[in-house]
Order: C-alpha cells, then sequence, then structure tokens
C-alpha cells in the first residue's frame, strides 16, 4: 500500500493504509478512507470513512457525506473494474 496514518479505533491509535482523501464539489470539505487490513466476519477488508480535519478524522453522521462518498467508491470501483489485470 501507500501512505500509512493513524487513527483512533475503538479509543486506540492504530496505523492504517491510506486509500484516498477526496474534496467535496466546494472543496470545502475534505474526506478520507483508510484500512487497518482487519477483516470483518465475512472476510472483507474494514475500511474506515470521514472527514478530515487537521490530523482528526470525523465520523460521517449527515446523509449528504454518505451519498458523496458511495459515489466515489462507486467510481473508484468501476475504474478499478475496467482494468483488465485486476483480479479479486
Amino acid at each position: 500500500m501507500g501512505k500509512k496514518i493513524k487513527i483512533l479505533i475503538n479509543d486506540k491509535e492504530t496505523e492504517c493504509d491510506l486509500l484516498f482523501t477526496v474534496n467535496d464539489s466546494n472543496n470545502v470539505i475534505k474526506y478520507i478512507a483508510c484500512t487497518d487490513n482487519a477483516k470483518d466476519e465475512n472476510g472483507n477488508a474494514k475500511i474506515y470513512l470521514g472527514k478530515y480535519e487537521g490530523d482528526r478524522i470525523i465520523p460521517l453522521h449527515s446523509k449528504k457525506d454518505e451519498i458523496f462518498l458511495e459515489q466515489v467508491v462507486s467510481v473508484i470501483r468501476d475504474e478499478v473494474l475496467k482494468n483488465e489485470n485486476w483480479k479479486y
């Protein structure tokens, strides 16, 4: 992976791989996605999404934020799947 960052997960500082950052359309809010590479009960990697303010990640609380990031993830997924070398 690329850049490492540290975030709080369950009040414990955890090193994570930065997946992406993106600004909203007004360039006011910076969002972040990262993973500590832990797996959920289904074996999927846990991904943490939030607003990035200074050195803090603020959890998403609005539906608008969730919809925006779902759209970003959808575009990234579609672009990755276009890559003929991509394998599950």
